[in-house]
């Protein structure tokens, strides 16, 4: 006899059971494959993530190595100041200028300025010098990936004051007198003299007055003798050449009075002479003023360019040569 109550209950449980295994079946299948495709996606994300910011990114503006270029340095200098040129650099955006004391090197030099132009010619001017020091100068060209080589050193001097210029000359100054004789009746009568003093400069160890006799003075004939001493005090001075009216003597060789070098006309000029038993000095540029007889023109440096005669022209005296180097004004 078969019990239908039974049969009927075991097949309600096998779809109760059928339907549970379904149930937790199909989520895991679909969670599966969801991650299975995630999977495949996520390189594909991360590519397009690392590849959206170098899109975006501005490009980087600017060179990318400093440059290679080296200023090269000019100087005019003055008694408190000089001033720097050079051409412009391929590349460059800003220039660093360095200092140093004296001819001391690199090392010790100081960062002094740092100036952007960009004209072809770039000008630094530095106002804080003393007179009569030198200075060094580097200068190195520059942008953002950095300075580029220094340039060769550039070492000079400013100027001496006007005041220092002036008294130096004075220093150099000495009285020099010429002491002309003249003797009659073939040498048997008493000679005569006449004496004549002016102020003299001792430049380069040569004593140079603008005091001058011709010739004719010292020029001795069958019925007259004649003849010229020049002298220094009781030192006896020998004459070594006579040019333009100028009169070039021995030097004296005394620590105590300096001898002043020789040199050419600059930026910063002084003329220096003596009038009244006062001496005066005068500060110019290149072109030589009107100046008085027995004046002394020094350049910046104290170095002697050139002297006015007895009759005013202005003689230059370097080089020293018996040319034609006269200023007729």
């Amino acid at each position: 006899m078969i019990n239908i109550s039974r049969k009927r209950t075991q097949t309600r449980t096998f779809y109760l059971l059928f339907g549970i295994v379904l149930a937790v079946s199909l989520p895991l299948a679909f969670f599966a494959g969801w991650m299975a495709d995630l999977s495949q996606i996520r390189p594909v994300l991360t590519q397009l993530g690392h590849a959206q910011p170098k899109v975006a990114a501005p490009p980087v503006s600017g060179s990318k190595e400093p440059p290679t270029g080296i200023p090269q340095l000019r100087a005019t200098w003055g008694n408190s100041q000089v001033l720097l040129t050079w051409t412009r650099v391929a590349g460059a955006k800003t220039y660093t200028v360095y200092r140093s004391m004296g001819n001391l090197g690199y090392s010790h030099a100081q960062v002094i300025g740092q100036l952007s132009q960009s004209t072809s010619q770039i000008a630094f001017a530095d106002f804080s010098l003393t007179p009569g020091r030198h200075y060094t100068y580097w200068v190195a060209a520059g942008n953002r990936a950095g300075l580029g080589p220094i340039s060769q050193a550039l070492s000079g001097r400013t100027f001496f004051s006007s005041s220092v210029i002036a008294h130096n000359a004075e220093k150099a100054a000495v009285w020099v007198q010429a002491q002309s004789w003249s003797q009659g009746g073939m040498g048997l009568l008493v000679p005569a003299d006449h004496i004549q003093s002016a102020l003299a400069f001792n430049i380069d160890h040569v004593l140079y007055t603008p005091l001058y006799l011709p010739p004719s003075i010292s020029h001795s004939n069958w019925l007259t003798k004649r003849w010229i001493r020049w002298k220094n005090g009781n030192t006896r001075l020998g004459v070594l050449q006579s040019f333009h009216h100028l009169t070039l003597l021995q030097g004296l060789n005394s620590p105590k009075r300096p001898s002043l070098p020789l040199g050419h006309l600059n930026t910063d000029n002084v003329a220096v002479w003596r009038q009244r038993g006062h001496w005066q000095y005068k500060k110019f540029q290149r072109t030589i003023p009107t100046l008085p007889a027995d004046a002394i023109v020094l350049n910046g440096y104290g170095q002697a360019c050139a002297m006015t005669n007895a009759s005013g022209p202005v003689i230059f005296l370097h080089p020293l040569s018996l040319s034609d180097q006269t200023s007729n004004r």
